[in-house]
């Protein structure tokens, strides 16, 4: 699954969301934060 950070609305997350894997949430949000400059932590 690929994220686009220059676009938040494409990335933005969402109520309901639902992920594969607890990597593929991480990706998600890590993805968002750099786009919005901020970090996340596992």
């Amino acid at each position: 699954m690929e994220f686009k950070t220059e676009d938040s609305k494409e990335c933005a997350p969402g109520v309901r969301m639902e992920f594969d894997t607890e990597d593929a949430t991480y990706n998600f949000y890590n993805s968002y934060a750099l786009g919005h400059e901020f970090s996340v932590r596992k």
